[in-house]
Protein backbone atom coordinates (compact mmCIF):
# COMPACT_ATOMS: atom_id res chain seq x y z
CA UNK A 1 0.00 0.00 0.00
CA UNK A 2 1.32 3.37 -0.88
CA UNK A 3 1.87 5.52 2.43
CA UNK A 4 1.14 8.67 0.80
CA UNK A 5 -0.90 11.65 1.95
CA UNK A 6 -3.24 13.13 -0.93
CA UNK A 7 -2.09 12.84 -4.56
CA UNK A 8 -4.50 10.21 -5.29
CA UNK A 9 -4.52 11.23 -8.97
CA UNK A 10 -0.53 10.40 -9.17
CA UNK A 11 -0.64 7.50 -6.66
CA UNK A 12 -3.45 5.91 -9.44
CA UNK A 13 -1.10 7.04 -12.70
CA UNK A 14 1.70 5.42 -11.25
CA UNK A 15 0.25 2.14 -9.86
CA UNK A 16 -1.46 1.37 -13.80
CA UNK A 17 1.89 1.94 -15.36
CA UNK A 18 3.03 -0.40 -13.14
CA UNK A 19 0.60 -2.79 -13.36
CA UNK A 20 0.89 -2.84 -17.51
CA UNK A 21 4.39 -2.39 -17.32
CA UNK A 22 4.62 0.54 -19.30
CA UNK A 23 6.56 3.12 -16.30
CA UNK A 24 8.88 5.18 -18.45
CA UNK A 25 12.48 5.20 -17.90
CA UNK A 26 12.84 9.02 -16.41
CA UNK A 27 9.63 10.64 -14.69
CA UNK A 28 9.41 14.26 -13.33
CA UNK A 29 7.37 15.04 -10.25
CA UNK A 30 7.02 18.96 -10.05
CA UNK A 31 5.22 21.38 -7.03
CA UNK A 32 5.12 23.21 -4.46
CA UNK A 33 8.67 22.45 -2.02
CA UNK A 34 7.41 20.19 0.65
CA UNK A 35 4.51 18.64 -1.28
CA UNK A 36 5.56 15.24 -1.12
CA UNK A 37 8.07 14.95 -3.92
CA UNK A 38 10.81 13.31 -2.21
CA UNK A 39 8.53 10.99 -0.65
CA UNK A 40 6.84 9.87 -3.88
CA UNK A 41 10.06 9.03 -5.36
CA UNK A 42 10.35 7.00 -2.39
CA UNK A 43 7.11 5.32 -2.56
CA UNK A 44 7.92 4.45 -6.33
CA UNK A 45 11.23 3.02 -5.44
CA UNK A 46 9.84 0.84 -2.90
CA UNK A 47 7.17 -0.67 -5.47
CA UNK A 48 9.60 -1.01 -8.44
CA UNK A 49 11.88 -3.48 -6.49
CA UNK A 50 9.18 -5.23 -3.56
CA UNK A 51 9.03 -8.66 -2.86
CA UNK A 52 5.23 -8.75 -1.21
CA UNK A 53 1.86 -9.07 -2.82
CA UNK A 54 0.65 -5.50 -3.25
CA UNK A 55 3.77 -3.22 -4.47
CA UNK A 56 4.85 -1.35 -2.17
CA UNK A 57 4.06 -3.45 0.59
CA UNK A 58 6.22 -1.73 3.11
CA UNK A 59 7.21 -4.38 4.98
CA UNK A 60 9.66 -6.39 2.89
CA UNK A 61 13.42 -5.84 2.54
CA UNK A 62 13.31 -3.50 -0.24
CA UNK A 63 10.66 -1.66 1.28
CA UNK A 64 12.25 -1.59 4.39
CA UNK A 65 15.61 -0.38 3.58
CA UNK A 66 14.49 2.21 1.34
CA UNK A 67 12.80 3.38 3.94
CA UNK A 68 15.72 4.09 6.11
CA UNK A 69 17.95 4.85 3.02
CA UNK A 70 20.40 1.44 3.32
CA UNK A 71 18.91 -0.08 -0.12
CA UNK A 72 22.37 -0.41 -2.09
CA UNK A 73 20.22 0.26 -5.29
CA UNK A 74 17.78 3.07 -4.48
CA UNK A 75 19.91 6.49 -4.33
CA UNK A 76 18.80 10.23 -3.80
CA UNK A 77 21.11 13.12 -5.05
CA UNK A 78 20.61 16.69 -3.85
CA UNK A 79 22.56 19.53 -3.24
CA UNK A 80 25.49 18.76 -0.70
CA UNK A 81 25.05 20.93 2.66
CA UNK A 82 25.78 24.31 2.15
CA UNK A 83 25.82 24.58 -1.08
CA UNK A 84 22.78 26.01 -3.92
CA UNK A 85 23.37 23.79 -6.74
CA UNK A 86 23.73 20.04 -7.94
CA UNK A 87 27.60 20.02 -9.79
CA UNK A 88 28.79 17.64 -12.68
CA UNK A 89 30.37 15.49 -10.22
CA UNK A 90 27.48 14.39 -8.65
CA UNK A 91 26.40 13.38 -11.66
CA UNK A 92 29.01 11.89 -13.25
CA UNK A 93 28.84 9.16 -10.30
CA UNK A 94 25.78 8.24 -10.75
CA UNK A 95 26.17 7.82 -14.41
CA UNK A 96 29.07 5.53 -13.61
CA UNK A 97 26.66 3.44 -10.96
CA UNK A 98 23.68 3.33 -13.04
CA UNK A 99 25.79 1.51 -15.46
CA UNK A 100 26.02 -1.29 -13.09
CA UNK A 101 23.88 -4.02 -12.85
CA UNK A 102 21.46 -3.82 -9.61
CA UNK A 103 23.07 -5.40 -6.89
CA UNK A 104 20.18 -6.55 -5.26
CA UNK A 105 16.89 -5.61 -6.61
CA UNK A 106 15.65 -5.88 -9.32
CA UNK A 107 15.90 -2.13 -10.74
CA UNK A 108 18.21 0.85 -9.42
CA UNK A 109 16.27 4.14 -8.91
CA UNK A 110 18.10 7.41 -9.06
CA UNK A 111 16.33 10.16 -7.37
CA UNK A 112 17.58 13.85 -8.25
CA UNK A 113 15.67 15.83 -5.93
CA UNK A 114 15.49 19.65 -5.99
CA UNK A 115 16.70 19.15 -9.86
CA UNK A 116 15.90 22.91 -11.01
CA UNK A 117 19.51 22.91 -8.77
CA UNK A 118 21.44 21.40 -11.87
CA UNK A 119 24.46 23.26 -13.39
CA UNK A 120 24.75 23.25 -17.06
CA UNK A 121 27.04 21.09 -17.07
CA UNK A 122 25.60 18.76 -14.68
CA UNK A 123 22.11 19.16 -17.02
CA UNK A 124 24.18 18.70 -20.05
CA UNK A 125 25.75 15.39 -18.44
CA UNK A 126 22.59 13.69 -16.96
CA UNK A 127 21.18 14.31 -20.45
CA UNK A 128 23.38 11.63 -21.57
CA UNK A 129 21.91 8.61 -19.38
CA UNK A 130 18.09 9.81 -20.37
CA UNK A 131 18.63 9.51 -24.32
CA UNK A 132 20.58 6.33 -23.31
CA UNK A 133 19.15 4.81 -20.00
CA UNK A 134 20.01 1.27 -18.79
CA UNK A 135 17.47 -1.15 -19.26
CA UNK A 136 17.43 -1.82 -15.49
CA UNK A 137 17.34 1.89 -14.73
CA UNK A 138 14.63 4.36 -13.39
CA UNK A 139 15.49 7.80 -13.15
CA UNK A 140 12.92 10.21 -11.11
CA UNK A 141 13.89 14.14 -10.83
CA UNK A 142 11.74 16.28 -9.15
CA UNK A 143 11.66 20.36 -9.24
CA UNK A 144 9.75 23.23 -7.86
CA UNK A 145 8.48 23.77 -11.66
CA UNK A 146 8.97 21.93 -15.14
CA UNK A 147 10.22 25.42 -16.46
CA UNK A 148 13.67 25.63 -14.21
CA UNK A 149 14.98 22.67 -16.10
CA UNK A 150 16.14 22.53 -19.86
CA UNK A 151 13.48 21.62 -21.97
CA UNK A 152 15.95 18.74 -23.47
CA UNK A 153 15.57 17.06 -19.99
CA UNK A 154 12.13 17.65 -19.38
CA UNK A 155 11.37 16.29 -22.99
CA UNK A 156 12.55 13.05 -21.95
CA UNK A 157 10.75 12.53 -18.41
CA UNK A 158 6.87 12.03 -18.35
CA UNK A 159 6.03 15.38 -16.14
CA UNK A 160 3.54 14.29 -12.76
CA UNK A 161 2.41 17.39 -11.53
CA UNK A 162 1.89 17.64 -7.98
CA UNK A 163 -0.87 19.57 -6.38
CA UNK A 164 -1.17 21.09 -2.52
CA UNK A 165 -3.15 18.42 -0.61
CA UNK A 166 -6.72 19.67 0.91
CA UNK A 167 -6.04 21.28 4.43
CA UNK A 168 -8.91 18.65 5.56
CA UNK A 169 -6.86 15.94 4.12
CA UNK A 170 -3.53 17.22 6.20
CA UNK A 171 -5.68 18.12 9.40
CA UNK A 172 -6.56 14.40 9.30
CA UNK A 173 -3.22 13.03 8.97
CA UNK A 174 -2.03 15.16 11.78
CA UNK A 175 -4.37 13.73 14.05
CA UNK A 176 -3.88 10.34 13.35
CA UNK A 177 0.01 10.79 13.53
CA UNK A 178 -1.30 12.22 17.20
CA UNK A 179 -1.51 15.72 17.17
CA UNK A 180 -4.63 17.00 18.87
CA UNK A 181 -7.53 18.84 16.81
CA UNK A 182 -6.48 22.19 17.26
CA UNK A 183 -3.02 21.64 16.35
CA UNK A 184 -4.00 19.62 13.36
CA UNK A 185 -6.20 22.04 12.34
CA UNK A 186 -3.88 25.06 12.35
CA UNK A 187 -0.55 23.33 11.16
CA UNK A 188 -2.92 22.28 7.93
CA UNK A 189 -3.98 25.85 7.32
CA UNK A 190 -0.28 26.92 7.77
CA UNK A 191 1.23 24.47 5.33
CA UNK A 192 -0.69 25.67 2.80
CA UNK A 193 -1.14 22.35 1.32
CA UNK A 194 1.96 21.05 1.89
CA UNK A 195 1.69 17.82 3.47
CA UNK A 196 5.89 17.19 3.80
CA UNK A 197 6.15 20.52 5.48
CA UNK A 198 3.24 19.90 7.91
CA UNK A 199 4.80 16.82 9.17
CA UNK A 200 7.85 18.18 9.68
CA UNK A 201 6.67 21.21 11.90
CA UNK A 202 4.99 18.37 13.61
CA UNK A 203 7.51 17.31 14.62
CA UNK A 204 9.65 20.47 14.81
CA UNK A 205 7.17 23.51 16.17
CA UNK A 206 9.31 26.31 15.79
CA UNK A 207 8.59 25.38 11.85
CA UNK A 208 4.93 26.68 12.50
CA UNK A 209 5.78 29.33 14.98
CA UNK A 210 7.76 30.99 12.06
CA UNK A 211 5.72 31.04 9.58
CA UNK A 212 2.77 32.25 11.73
CA UNK A 213 5.70 35.20 12.78
CA UNK A 214 6.40 35.99 9.17
CA UNK A 215 2.62 36.17 7.65
CA UNK A 216 1.69 38.60 10.86
CA UNK A 217 4.95 40.28 9.71
CA UNK A 218 4.26 40.69 6.45
CA UNK A 219 0.26 41.25 6.70
CA UNK A 220 1.61 44.68 7.43
CA UNK A 221 3.11 44.88 4.08
CA UNK A 222 0.30 47.20 2.43
CA UNK A 223 0.14 49.69 5.55
CA UNK A 224 3.87 50.30 4.73
CA UNK A 225 5.29 53.26 3.84
CA UNK A 226 8.75 53.62 1.04
CA UNK A 227 11.07 53.23 3.73
CA UNK A 228 9.41 50.57 5.98
CA UNK A 229 8.87 48.50 2.31
CA UNK A 230 12.55 48.75 1.25
CA UNK A 231 13.70 47.62 5.00
CA UNK A 232 11.05 44.56 4.58
CA UNK A 233 12.92 43.49 1.29
CA UNK A 234 16.74 44.05 2.51
CA UNK A 235 15.19 41.48 5.36
CA UNK A 236 13.99 39.30 2.72
CA UNK A 237 16.55 39.34 0.15
CA UNK A 238 19.58 39.54 2.84
CA UNK A 239 20.54 35.93 2.33
CA UNK A 240 20.24 35.32 -1.37
CA UNK A 241 18.13 32.96 -1.13
CA UNK A 242 15.76 32.79 -4.70
CA UNK A 243 13.53 29.89 -3.31
CA UNK A 244 12.74 31.63 -0.28
CA UNK A 245 11.93 34.15 -1.86
CA UNK A 246 9.70 32.95 -4.53
CA UNK A 247 7.54 31.66 -0.87
CA UNK A 248 8.09 34.74 0.48
CA UNK A 249 5.92 36.57 -2.24
CA UNK A 250 3.98 33.41 -2.25
CA UNK A 251 2.65 34.02 1.36
CA UNK A 252 1.86 38.03 0.31
CA UNK A 253 0.06 37.05 -2.59
CA UNK A 254 -2.16 34.25 0.20
CA UNK A 255 -2.57 37.19 2.39
CA UNK A 256 -3.56 39.55 0.03
CA UNK A 257 -6.58 37.24 -1.61
CA UNK A 258 -7.28 36.89 2.30
CA UNK A 259 -7.75 40.48 2.53
CA UNK A 260 -9.73 40.42 -0.52
CA UNK A 261 -11.78 37.86 1.18
CA UNK A 262 -12.12 39.96 3.91
CA UNK A 263 -12.68 43.28 2.39
CA UNK A 264 -16.13 41.09 0.41
CA UNK A 265 -17.56 40.13 3.78
CA UNK A 266 -16.10 36.45 3.04
CA UNK A 267 -13.92 34.55 5.72
CA UNK A 268 -10.09 34.56 5.27
CA UNK A 269 -8.36 31.41 3.64
CA UNK A 270 -5.06 31.35 5.06
CA UNK A 271 -5.10 33.68 8.62
CA UNK A 272 -6.83 33.17 11.61
CA UNK A 273 -8.87 34.75 13.83
CA UNK A 274 -6.88 37.21 15.39
CA UNK A 275 -4.39 37.78 12.75
CA UNK A 276 -7.55 38.14 10.26
CA UNK A 277 -8.14 41.58 12.59
CA UNK A 278 -4.60 42.10 11.90
CA UNK A 279 -5.21 42.51 8.17
CA UNK A 280 -8.48 43.92 8.25
CA UNK A 281 -7.18 46.81 10.41
CA UNK A 282 -4.21 47.21 7.98
CA UNK A 283 -5.69 46.97 4.79
CA UNK A 284 -8.54 49.46 5.59
CA UNK A 285 -9.46 51.96 3.08
CA UNK A 286 -7.47 50.00 0.27
CA UNK A 287 -10.52 49.67 -2.73
CA UNK A 288 -10.95 46.77 -4.44
CA UNK A 289 -9.47 47.79 -7.74
CA UNK A 290 -6.33 49.10 -5.41
CA UNK A 291 -6.09 44.99 -3.80
CA UNK A 292 -6.09 43.49 -7.63
CA UNK A 293 -3.55 45.90 -8.31
CA UNK A 294 -1.27 44.43 -5.71
CA UNK A 295 -2.09 40.89 -6.68
CA UNK A 296 -1.20 41.72 -10.09
CA UNK A 297 1.79 43.55 -8.92
CA UNK A 298 3.25 40.06 -6.46
CA UNK A 299 2.18 37.47 -9.77
CA UNK A 300 4.65 39.91 -11.66
CA UNK A 301 7.47 39.89 -9.00
CA UNK A 302 7.41 35.64 -8.90
CA UNK A 303 7.14 35.27 -12.61
CA UNK A 304 10.21 37.60 -13.01
CA UNK A 305 11.93 35.20 -10.15
CA UNK A 306 11.03 32.24 -12.22
CA UNK A 307 12.97 33.72 -15.17
CA UNK A 308 15.74 33.96 -13.02
CA UNK A 309 15.51 37.89 -12.61
CA UNK A 310 17.42 39.21 -9.41
CA UNK A 311 14.93 38.51 -6.34
CA UNK A 312 15.66 41.82 -5.23
CA UNK A 313 15.09 43.58 -8.00
CA UNK A 314 11.91 41.69 -8.30
CA UNK A 315 10.99 42.74 -4.62
CA UNK A 316 11.39 46.05 -5.40
CA UNK A 317 9.87 46.61 -8.41
CA UNK A 318 6.60 44.76 -6.84
CA UNK A 319 6.56 46.77 -3.72
CA UNK A 320 8.04 49.70 -4.14
CA UNK A 321 5.70 50.35 -7.35
CA UNK A 322 2.50 49.58 -5.18
CA UNK A 323 3.63 52.00 -2.61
Amino acid sequence: MWNVIGHKRAVSALQRALETNRLPHALLFTGPEGVGKTHLALELAKALNCAGEDPPCGSCIHCHQTEIDSHPDVSVVERADGKDSIVIGQVRELRDAASLRPFQGRRKVYIIAGAEGLTDQAADALLKTLEEPQPQLTMILTASEAEGLPATVVSRCRVIPLQQVETEVIAAALRAAGQDEASSARLARLSRGRVGWALRAARQPKLATQQQELAVRLADLWSLDVDGRLLLIESLTDKKDRAAVRRSLELMMILTRDLLFITQGLPPWFMGTDEADLLRSRGAGLSLREIHGRMAALKAAMERIDQNVDPRLSLEAALISAA
